[in-house]
């Protein structure tokens, strides 16, 4: 082999290092972009369905807050009624106490009448004794009436 036949093997040799590199290149992070692309997607993917999870615990939390809402207010709604409730017993134990009262006033004046009038008659009944002693000493003195049997 003469010089130049070997300066063509090592060219071309060369020249098929220089295409092998440039293949390697271009094609081998290539490879590994498509790996790394591949590792993102499935990483995308796992976030998207943990998203999707997450999405899916507000929903169920919101339909709570709207019932634990629901029974706030119906809560609110009873002690709104208890409240009136209680405001009626308590002007209705206030005209009670009114009533009563009154009828305190009533009784205290009609005890006080019936000792005025148990007072008074004490005095009658001595009074009628008084008027019977008496006319039966006046008839010791004067005899029987003739209406007296």
């Amino acid at each position: 082999m003469t010089t130049s036949q070997s300066a063509r093997v090592v060219a071309a040799g060369l020249a098929v290092v220089v295409v092998a590199g440039l293949v390697a290149l271009v094609f081998g992070p290539a490879r590994g972009a498509r790996a790394d692309i591949a590792t993102q997607k499935k990483l995308i993917a796992a976030q998207l369905a943990t998203v999707h999870t997450q999405l899916e615990l507000q929903r169920e939390q919101l339909e709570v807050a709207r019932e634990q809402r629901a029974i706030s207010q119906q809560t609110l709604e009873t002690a709104r009624a208890t409240l009136d409730v209680a405001r009626q017993t308590r002007d209705l134990a206030a005209q009670t106490l009114t009533v009563a009262r009154g009828t305190r006033t009533a009784a205290d004046l009609q005890l006080s009448l019936s000792r005025a009038l148990q007072s008074m008659v004490r005095e009658l009944e001595a009074i009628a004794r008084a008027t019977l002693a008496h006319a039966a000493n006046l008839d010791r003195k004067t005899g029987p009436s003739p209406h007296t049997p």
